[in-house]
C-alpha cells in the first residue's frame, strides 16, 4: 500500500474511533485544537507501519531509522500488526491526566 493509501484508509477510521468514543464511553474533546492534533497524529501514525521500507515514503524521509529497521524486521512483518496501534491506545487512555 502506498503513503497516500495508508492516509486515506487512517481518516475513516480515525472518525469510527472518534465517534465511538465519543457516542459510547463518552470521553469529552476540546475544541479545534485538539481535532487538529489528532487527526495530524493518525494520518503521521498511518505512515510509520512502512518504516522498516527504506523505498517507502516515511523510509526516504528518515532513511537512518529505516534501514536500521529494515535489518531487524522483515516488510509487513511487526510494524503492520495492529495490536501496535491497540497498545498506544490502550496507553494513552490510561495515562491521560
Amino acid at each position: 500500500m502506498t503513503a497516500k493509501g495508508h492516509m486515506i484508509l487512517s481518516i475513516p477510521v480515525a472518525t469510527g474511533l472518534d465517534f465511538v468514543l465519543n457516542e459510547y464511553f463518552f470521553v469529552e474533546q476540546t475544541g479545534y485544537v485538539f481535532f487538529a492534533i489528532f487527526y495530524a497524529s493518525v494520518i503521521v501514525g498511518s505512515l510509520l507501519p512502512d518504516i522498516d521500507e527504506p523505498g517507502s515514503y516515511i523510509g526516504r524521509k528518515l532513511p537512518v531509522f529505516s534501514h536500521i529497521f529494515s535489518m531487524f524486521i522483515k516488510h509487513r512483518g511487526f510494524t503492520h500488526y495492529l495490536i501496535i496501534p491497540i497498545m498506544f491506545l490502550l496507553w494513552s487512555y490510561y495515562t491521560k491526566d
